[in-house]
């Protein structure tokens, strides 16, 4: 009897798991906020959007003084809804292959890494690893263009 009620909860969860609805390929932290997939980033392009890619880990300490910082101010906030933008995080904690191709892609051998992209397409802007308000800013109002 024993061995039956293990197998049971041992398997309920998987069919639990299984009877969920499929996660789309963006998927949301919050309003203008989702969470890195690089279709979803290249979706996010080709709808026209400026994106602001953030990609972090929660042992990165320069990662953590930004968000504080900038990234979690009222102020950034406003500035992705003026812009139309989307932020689009990608978590390297646990060294997400996907997100090692991204870094590498933009010549980046940790995090923080930051690239805003234009709202006419083309190549991604890198930003410096020690955000400013005002940097964050300018580099809005270059994508915007």
């Amino acid at each position: 009897v024993l061995a039956g009620l293990l197998v049971v909860a041992s398997v309920l969860p998987l069919m639990v798991a299984h009877r969920m609805p499929k996660a789309s390929s963006i998927a949301t932290r919050g309003e203008n906020h989702v969470i890195y997939p690089a279709e979803g980033l290249g979706t996010l392009r080709a709808e026209g959007r400026i994106v602001f890619v953030d990609m972090t880990a929660d042992w990165c300490v320069t990662c953590k003084a930004n968000e504080k910082a900038v990234l979690n101010t009222p102020a950034f906030r406003e500035l992705l809804a003026t812009h139309d933008a989307v932020m689009m995080t990608g978590d390297w904690t646990n060294v997400d292959p996907a997100i090692t191709a991204f870094l590498e892609e933009h010549g980046a051998v940790g995090v923080p890494l930051y690239v805003v992209y234009r709202r006419g397409g083309g190549a991604g802007e890198v930003l410096p690893t020690v955000l400013t308000q005002d940097g964050m800013r300018q580099a809005f109002e270059r994508a915007a263009r």
